[in-house]
């Protein structure tokens, strides 16, 4: 039968291979195919894409394939290489059949302006990062992150007494991730024109959109209503009577008497259970226009100025803390100035993003209104005050 007649051709190659060369006996030869042809196009595309998108300057071994190639040429040799016959196509045909739901071929396009977003999105400066925790969130449902803290400090035991039990006291600050985007269209006539300029500029700005999101979203915490923020713990202002993380008065300017001010605030803050937390200063963070001050204040030359310390004796807090200058803090207040602690001390803001997906991120639709190709850009992002304790604001006059 045909199974017996194959299984003695097999037998007999397999033989003769063996006395070729007795040195593969027992390892029948084989053919393997890694990448067909097809494979290898799109990926000369794909670097002639980055290439044009400025991700790099020269062509590479892969891309010099498709270098100087048009959007149009490569749609028509990208359909070729999957056995299309483009003979006679028109320009509209081609770009509609490249990118129709089914092909690699938008992929291309999403690759490279994902690259083009991110790069553009670790650019943009955060100042907020130091004082923040990220926690990433599995779904988009309400999040309660507990503050468990107590009478845990062990008590000297007599002979023949009791272990004496320890009481937690929970509290928690309540936050959820939310989903932020939007659109990007390459259309036919763009790629008919080769006009590709949308895959370089447009993810700049929508990646450096994405990281402006973020800081504006967690300055807000520190600086929304004239009493800043509502921290979720207790429902009161982030800084509140109740909270002894506020000065004012004429100790409150940058200098010696209001850093210290500042530091005592933080030092006697205590836990729920009451527990002294003795927390000390780690950041300083102004507004734009305190930036001058602040920095002759903590960097001072030898001695602190007389007019920012009250004295002329040496700055005991120089270089001391960590200087974070932001300019939203200016629409609250040019005055105010913020004391911090350090999140490894105690937790502050916390922020985060869907698990496995941090950051923006972008995807591919086909696009009929007009033909052509759709980007959606996506971030899920959240942010929340934990902790009202490692904050002190000073007023500044």
């Amino acid at each position: 039968d045909a199974l017996s007649i194959t299984t003695a051709v097999v037998r007999e190659y397999r033989l003769a291979v063996e006395r070729k060369s007795p040195a593969t006996a027992g390892h029948p030869a084989r053919m393997e195919v890694t990448r067909d042809s097809g494979e290898s196009l799109l990926r000369a595309y794909r670097s002639e894409f980055e290439r044009r998108a400025g991700l790099h300057q020269a062509p590479t071994d892969e891309g010099k394939a498709a270098y100087g190639l048009t959007a149009l040429e490569m749609c028509r040799g990208y359909l070729q290489s999957r056995g299309v016959n483009t003979l006679g196509m028109s320009k509209n045909e081609v770009v509609k059949r490249a990118f129709h739901s089914t092909s690699d071929f938008p992929n291309l396009f999403a690759n490279v302006a994902n690259k083009r977003l991110l790069a553009a999105y670790a650019e943009e400066p955060q100042g907020w990062g130091p004082l923040a925790r990220q926690r990433n969130l599995p779904d988009f449902k309400p999040t309660n992150d507990l503050l468990l803290t107590g009478q845990i400090i062990p008590e000297k035991i007599l002979e023949g007494g009791e272990y004496k039990s320890g009481t937690l006291t929970e509290g928690k600050a309540t936050w959820n991730l939310a989903t932020y985007g939007k659109r990007i269209a390459v259309t036919r006539q763009a790629i008919i024109n080769d006009d590709l300029d949308g895959l370089s500029r447009v993810p700049d700005l929508l990646g450096r959109g994405c990281r402006l999101l973020e800081s504006n979203m967690v300055w807000e915490l520190l600086t929304t209503g004239a009493n800043g923020a509502t921290v979720s713990l207790d429902g009161k202002a982030l800084f509140h009577a109740d909270h002894n993380n506020t000065i004012s008065g004429a100790t409150s300017v940058i200098s010696i008497a209001g850093f210290d001010a500042a530091l005592n605030k933080l030092a006697m803050q205590t836990d729920l259970a009451g527990n002294r937390l003795n927390l000390s200063a780690a950041f300083m963070v102004v507004p734009q226009q305190l930036r001058t001050t602040a920095y002759q204040f903590l960097y001072p030359n030898g001695y602190a100025p007389t007019n920012l310390t009250g004295n002329n004796g040496p700055n005991p807090f120089a270089a001391g803390v960590q200087l974070i200058v932001e300019p939203r803090l200016s629409d609250d207040s040019t005055a105010y100035w913020y004391l911090t602690s350090s999140p490894n001390r105690i937790e502050m803001i916390t922020y985060g993003y869907l698990a496995g997906e941090a950051g923006p991120t972008i995807t591919t639709t086909e696009k009929r209104d007009p033909d052509g190709v759709e980007l959606l850009v996506r971030m899920d992002f959240g942010c929340t005050l934990s902790d009202h304790r490692g904050f002190v604001r000073s007023a500044g006059a």
